[in-house]
């Protein structure tokens, strides 16, 4: 299971090593940062361009998403600002801050992910090349992962299931997670696992 980058990372794996993968999971995912994406993130950001905190919000990820942090505080303080885009209910996000307020941050990482080109590359060419079995998982107002993102992987995995899970946004086991488990445990069990 992946979530968000993460899931760029296993299928990666999966395209490298596909006899040592059973099945994927890819958790508010996205094919790569091509075209498609940066059209579709400047839609999803400006889909709250009405809600209060969207000024500071937009103004910390604008700076998160553009520029290489090289303080690890820093980073976690534009992230913490940036929250209430990767939340449906902002109620749920006040209730989960501590959670993201004790995560560790690390801007050396970030860093250099955007050195790597990481952030720049895209597996969309050859999704179809991944054979396991996989459960794309979204929520239906994630900003940064969105349905049509989660849509771009289902039609180019050829064995995958897409679960669209209704007033949930890029972290759904906070909002959803009735759904988001029972999702997973279905996936889980028909590929052979005990889900308990």
């Amino acid at each position: 299971m992946g979530h968000s980058q993460a899931g760029m990372q296993i299928m990666g794996y999966a395209l490298k090593y596909p006899k040592r993968v059973k099945g994927l999971i890819l958790l508010s995912s996205l094919p790569g940062y091509d075209g498609e994406w940066n059209l579709d993130f400047g839609a999803q950001v400006g889909r709250r361009a009405k809600e209060p905190w969207f000024p500071d919000a937009n103004q910390a990820l604008s700076i998160l998403f553009h520029v290489l942090q090289t303080k690890d505080e820093e980073m976690r303080s534009l992230f913490l600002r940036a929250l209430p885009f990767y939340f449906h209910d902002q109620e749920i996000l006040k209730r989960n801050a501590p959670a993201f307020e004790g995560a560790a941050f690390s801007a050396n990482a970030h860093r250099g992910c955007g050195e790597s080109g990481f952030f720049s590359g895209s597996l969309a060419p050859r999704l179809h090349e991944i054979k396991a079995p996989t459960l794309i998982v979204v929520g239906s107002d994630d900003f940064v992962c969105s349905p049509a993102q989660a849509q771009r992987l289902h039609l180019g995995i050829p064995f995958s299931k897409l679960l669209l899970i209704e007033d949930a946004g890029h972290f759904i086991w906070m909002e959803q997670p009735e759904a988001f488990f029972s999702g997973i445990r279905k996936f889980l069990s028909a590929l052979g696992y005990k889900a308990q």
